[in-house]
């Protein structure tokens, strides 16, 4: 992210901070809302079931109304008696049943009208309010199948809404005989009404009869409507039977609703107006140190290597601060030495150009030698020179890297040498596969050995001496095997060398056992050069002698030529 410094930091602050304060306040307020909900929802079922409870009180109340009728003997004794004319029927009726009609119409209001249907058939219907047991008709065949006791509350359709009634049959004295039935034909309006005032004007009153559904309008009437209210608490009443629920579903109260979310979220944006100023002050403080850090390191860039001047501070970037003036001074210190030291190797560079004379003075003396001896017959002696010379020049060329080849040449010519002093005493043998002669090297590999060899092996030896130089390819490996006929080396010294081959010894060790410089060189250089699969294999022969075998790992390893 290719920002500033307090360009991340506020990026950082929104993801960090800001992003998920406001995810877990708006889930924290859904949990508080809900709960409040709940906690509303538990209140309204209470008041619901209060209300219920009323409900029961007042339909019992309407129910009662039978006991009037049935407890009533000229109630009784009006329904048992045959009157001879209508004007007679009629004037029993007004003298001793219709006070008890006025005066349930006076005291109950949720009662619409009251009927009583005769087993004995009357005269007439009296004022719309006795009729005879044939009027019920195709009614409800339950109404007729009732028991003594029983009460029967059933719902008719007029005009697309139910209307209810309760039927309840009334029975002579000691419930002897039959003597007719009550009808009360319930006050919807005044009903609906008692809803309307327990939920309030913001609910919604819905009614379920028969798996229909009605709403509750304002004027207390019920219209059609689709669908079951959904309530997260079943707010309904079971009223008059069964098949009849009212549900009432009151919201929160959206006043409430509104002053709780921006109570809220109040307290949510001052605390992160808070938090802001607060995080803006501790970021610009840290923002503000290490951009004067950055402006001060942009002067490197010209070689101006100053102290940072600033007010210390116990923290890390105080720390980064000391460190880096710390650097600085060591950088400052490097650089003049640097100069310095640049200014020592040009001098030296003027002295070698002046000795670069001096290897060139050792060729022409020793060709001019060579020449001389040849002017006098001695073939030997300029043989001698010219073979000197070409081992001077491979000393002294500079080049790190040969060929198997070069390396060969420049023993060839020691082990030469070596013949014209010694004579028949000494002999050597190279054998070489062409092939491996041209893979590459580093230069001194072979010439150390075979000055060991000279030296330690053929020091206390008696007779005759040969060394033989075998360069031949196993698998991927290239052995260069060296082999004298000389003492060998002891049995201790020996185990050391084959401990430090196999890696066993650490070179500091190695050292304090005496073991030569120049063997380690050539393990170490091998190890560089060719990688960790090449060694050095160190033994005696079977019959006397030393064998030293170089292990390259060398062939087919794309290396071609040395370069």
């Amino acid at each position: 992210m290719n920002l500033r410094i307090m360009q991340k930091m506020i990026v950082g602050y929104v993801f960090i901070i800001v992003l998920p304060t406001l995810v877990l306040s708006l889930l924290f307020y859904n949990h508080l809302y809900q709960s409040a909900v709940e906690e509303s929802e538990r209140s309204r079922q209470q008041y619901l079931e209060q209300a219920q409870s009323e409900v029961a009180i007042d339909i019992n109340e309407l129910e009662s109304v039978h006991s009037l009728f049935q407890q009533n003997t000229l109630v009784i004794q009006y329904l048992e008696k045959t009157y001879p004319s209508s004007s007679e029927e009629i004037y029993t009726f007004t003298e001793h049943v219709l006070p008890l009609f006025t005066y349930i119409s006076a005291s109950q209001s949720l009662i619409k009208s009251v009927r009583l249907y005769k087993k004995e058939e009357p005269m007439n219907p009296i004022f719309n309010m006795v009729y005879s047991y044939a009027d019920l008709g195709g009614s409800d065949p339950r109404i007729r199948e009732l028991r003594a006791g029983e009460g029967l509350w059933i719902h008719r359709m007029e005009k697309g809404v139910p209307s209810f009634r309760y039927y309840k049959k009334i029975h002579t004295r000691y419930y002897l005989k039959e003597a007719g039935m009550i009808e009360i034909v319930l006050n919807e309006k005044e009903f609906y009404r008692q809803f309307e005032a327990w939920s309030g004007s913001d609910a919604v009153v819905t009614v379920e009869i028969d798996g229909r559904y009605y709403r509750l309008r304002g004027d207390a009437t019920l219209e059609p409507t689709v669908g079951k209210p959904t309530s997260r608490v079943q707010d309904l009443i079971e009223v008059l039977e069964p098949s009849v629920r009212v549900y009432i579903d009151k919201p929160l109260s959206n006043g409430v609703r509104i002053q709780w979310r921006n109570l809220f979220f109040g307290a949510i944006l001052a605390y992160l107006v808070i938090l802001t100023s607060l995080y803006y002050s501790l970021a610009t403080s840290i923002a503000r140190r290490i951009k004067s850090l950055a402006k001060h390191i942009r002067l490197a860039k010209t070689n101006r290597f100053d102290r940072f001047e600033a007010e210390a501070y116990a923290d890390e970037i105080g720390y980064l601060i000391s460190s880096y003036n710390i650097l600085i001074f060591n950088i400052d210190e490097l650089v003049n030495k640097v100069h310095k030291a640049e200014l020592r190797q040009k001098e030296a560079a003027f002295i070698a150009l002046q000795s670069q004379i001096n290897p060139h003075f050792i060729y022409n003396t020793l060709e001019g030698i060579r020449m001389t001896a040849e002017l006098n017959g001695d073939t030997d002696a300029a043989e001698m020179a010219y073979t000197l010379g070409l081992i001077l020049r491979y000393n002294l060329s500079g080049q790190a890297n040969g060929t198997l080849k070069d390396e060969l040449d420049n023993v060839a010519n020691y082990l030469s040498m070596y013949k014209k002093r010694l004579g028949s005493r000494f002999r050597y043998r190279l054998q070489v596969e062409p092939e491996l002669e041209r893979i590459p090297c580093p230069r001194f590999i072979l010439q150390p050995i075979v000055e060991n060899c000279i030296v330690h092996g053929f020091k206390d030896k008696l007779g005759d001496t040969a060394i033989t130089i075998r360069i031949e390819g196993e698998a991927e490996l290239v052995l260069v095997t060296v082999e004298d006929n000389g003492t060998g080396i002891a049995p201790a010294r020996l185990s050391t060398m084959q401990r430090y081959f196999h890696g066993e010894l650490e070179r500091m060790e190695i050292e304090a056992s005496g073991l030569g410089i120049g063997m380690q060189n050539i393990y170490e250089r091998l190890k560089a050069f060719y990688g960790p699969a090449s060694t050095i294999r160190m033994e005696n022969g079977p019959s006397g002698g030393t064998i030293c075998t170089l292990v390259l790992a060398a062939k087919g390893d794309g290396k071609g030529e040395a370069e």
